[in-house]
């Protein structure tokens, strides 16, 4: 199981990318996302290693919730967090995703949760 959570840009005091000396997860920053529609977040996505099994996408809207609408499934995400997303995805919001499979095979999830700042 693949967990994939994307989170809309906020603002920030320190917007420094990789700022800080206590993280223990690996961090790649690429200026790809600043720009990126939603195939090319999902193309970052699907370029994934498969022995990576949980990814933190931060970007930018309009991309970020379209990846998440793109790939929920009606028919196995929560019906309340389908609604969210549909209404809106603020500043801060977080989408997470559950899927089988490779990155690679990624087309549709089940969208478990969306959380608003």
């Amino acid at each position: 199981m693949r967990t994939l959570m994307l989170l809309r840009h906020g603002k920030t005091e320190d917007s420094r990318p990789g700022h800080r000396d206590d993280l223990t997860a690996p961090v790649e920053v690429t200026d790809r996302l600043y720009q990126a529609g939603g195939d090319e977040i999902l193309a970052l996505i699907r370029d994934l290693d498969d022995d990576i099994e949980h990814v933190l996408v931060v970007g930018h809207s309009p991309a970020l919730p379209a990846v998440a609408q793109e790939l929920a499934d009606p028919d196995t995400s929560d019906p309340e967090a389908l609604d969210t997303l549909q209404r809106h995805f603020p500043a801060a919001a977080l989408a997470t995703l559950s899927a089988d499979g490779t990155w690679s095979e990624l087309d549709h999830a089940t969208l478990m949760s969306i959380r608003l700042a």
